[in-house]
């Protein structure tokens, strides 16, 4: 088997990214034959010969494999082996490999380009898992803040291209932050408090996967599998993004309905921790003093989901902050400066500086808007007063043709309606109309238009 060829069938092949993964290193890019300007410093300029490719099309699969395999290396997981390396280890290892590669294959442009952007010591602890050893991130990318970003601009700011810097402030303090604290509210582990959780994005997720993994037949039954330290030895989990593999799936009973909205991906080994997650032959275990989860582990939800810990009143201790085996948010190892910090309450019927502060800041808001619309109609008075008089000084002069074009295309006509109309209502001896026109009626509509809000001053 070549270097570039991936056999999903077989357990033993060294890449083992997964279908996924290689669905996405197989599929077609269109070439780019030169980078965009920015790429290239002062002075340098493109080679004139002909037939230079910087990386051969041959070798660009193979080289994403290996840069697949070193990113979701970490210390949690052990090698086939059974053994787990350790972060200096890992990427001696991963720089090894990859200069062995292109050495091989004389790449030496490919290879300096990998040292400079990817392997070199700074930059290998912005995108390698294991550049921290104790703990394993629950996110690969950037992509909440992009999403975070996203919504701002998509959501929120849709049709505004450039908006003022205090309409910015106001969008995002009056509907971004109040979106996002609603969001937050209904995140939190207590709110509605004994209801039945619907499961996160997550778990939904987890469950798929898990489900599927179920399904897949085992071959092989050598492998060293922890489930309270759920690792297998097989080498797939690494590449799970919820880190399950199927020895380790069925080497559990099939979990119950609350387990998919009772499970949390932690940080910290073991990964995941549930009174479900045990070997067929044992009995269940309970939540109580099971895990005191921290949010430096990840798990920092008080009530996990599980009815047990509500029973004979002990709802209350959730709420009163004595949470049953776990520690609360404010009790977290996170720090001593963190943790001393006591939980405040906000009366949202007390007077506030801070909301009367936004208070103000909002009618200001409001104030300018005013301001603005105001000179935007004197602004359109004074130019049908123009109009007019250049429409009376062409009619003085005697100019057909152009006052035929105005008649024509009706120039002014809603103006003449609107005057009309304000006119009608302002006439004495008849009764008031009624606030909604009948519908179908397109002349009492326009009416209800012209006059509704129009406030009759004294001559």
């Amino acid at each position: 088997m070549s270097d570039n060829e991936y056999d999903p069938d077989d357990p033993d092949d060294e890449h083992g990214l997964g279908p996924d993964v290689e669905v996405a290193i197989e599929s077609e890019e269109p070439e780019i034959t030169d980078g965009p300007d920015y790429m290239f410093e002062e002075g340098e300029v493109s080679s004139k010969d002909q037939s230079y490719v910087f990386c051969p099309k041959a070798h660009r699969k193979g080289i994403l494999r290996l840069v697949t395999k070193h990113f979701v290396r970490h210390p949690f997981f052990p090698d086939r082996n059974g053994k787990c390396s350790t972060a200096p280890e890992i990427r001696r290892q991963a720089v090894a490999e990859m200069y062995q590669y292109c050495h091989l294959r004389n790449l030496r442009e490919v290879w300096g380009y990998m040292w400079a952007n990817w392997y070199c010591t700074k930059k290998w602890a912005l995108w390698a898992r294991s550049s921290d050893p104790e703990r394993l991130s629950r996110l690969r990318t950037t992509m909440t803040v992009e999403n975070h970003w996203k919504r701002i601009k998509h959501v929120h700011l849709h049709n505004l291209t450039h908006p003022r810097l205090d309409q910015l402030v106001y969008i995002l303090i009056y509907r971004v932050t109040p979106a996002i604290n609603a969001r937050l509210e209904n995140l939190d582990s207590l709110h509605h408090l004994g209801r039945a959780r619907a499961p996160t994005t997550l778990q939904v997720a987890f469950k798929k996967s898990w489900t599927g993994l179920a399904k897949r037949g085992i071959r092989r039954t050598d492998y060293e599998i922890d489930i309270e330290q759920w690792t297998c030895s097989c080498g797939h989990q690494k590449y799970n993004p919820h880190h399950l593999c199927k020895h380790l799936v069925q080497a559990v009973p099939p979990p119950s309905a609350d387990f998919w909205v009772e499970v949390i991906r932690r940080r910290t080994k073991p990964l995941y921790r549930h009174p479900e997650l045990r070997p067929i032959n044992q009995p269940r275990g309970s939540f109580d003093d099971y895990d005191d989860g921290s949010i430096t582990d990840g798990d920092d939800q008080v009530w996990t989901g599980s009815k047990s810990m509500l029973s004979a009143g002990r709802w209350r201790e959730l709420t009163n902050d004595t949470v049953l085996g776990k520690r609360t948010r404010q009790d977290s190892n996170i720090g001593p400066e963190v943790s001393q910090v006591p939980r405040t309450h906000v009366d949202v019927d007390a007077p506030s500086t801070q909301r009367a502060a936004l208070r103000d800041a909002e009618e200001g808001l409001e104030e300018q808007e005013e301001d603005a619309r105001r000179e935007q109609l004197r602004e359109l008075a004074r130019k049908l007063r123009m109009g007019a008089d250049m429409i009376e000084e062409q009619v003085e002069y005697g100019t057909p043709i152009w006052t035929a074009s105005i008649l024509r295309r009706s120039i002014g006509h809603d103006v003449v309606d609107m005057v009309d109309d304000i006119l009608r209502e302002r006439g004495s001896h008849r009764r008031r109309e009624t606030t909604w026109a009948h519908p179908g009626d397109q002349v009492e509509a326009r009416r209800r238009a012209n006059t509704m809000g129009y406030v009759v001053l004294d001559d």
